[in-house]
């Protein structure tokens, strides 16, 4: 997807927010949330790193109803990581 495109859709979402609506940009490659411009710049991003990286899947999986309660979230999140991270290219 290119990134006009992808500031298209973005800006098409910004303006149909609603209650059901969730947009996160996931920042990787050293991205950090003040060098990314509007319209996606106005969403709370997250890096692609491990703490933020669980808040972004923790707030996922409430979204979808919380299917891993705490615990099983944890575990399932923590044997989960190292393998993402390594497809991130190290990023921690």
């Amino acid at each position: 997807m290119s990134r006009s495109r992808i500031l298209f859709e973005s800006g098409a979402l910004s303006k149909a927010i609603g209650e059901r609506t969730r947009v996160c940009p996931y920042l990787f490659g050293g991205l950090l949330p003040e060098s990314v411009k509007p319209p996606l710049g106005m969403f709370q991003a997250a890096k692609a790193v491990k703490d933020d990286t669980r808040k972004l899947v923790a707030t996922v999986n409430r979204g979808l109803g919380g299917p891993l309660g705490g615990e099983k979230f944890d575990t399932v999140f923590e044997r989960m990581w190292p393998e993402l991270e390594k497809m991130l290219g190290g990023s921690s």
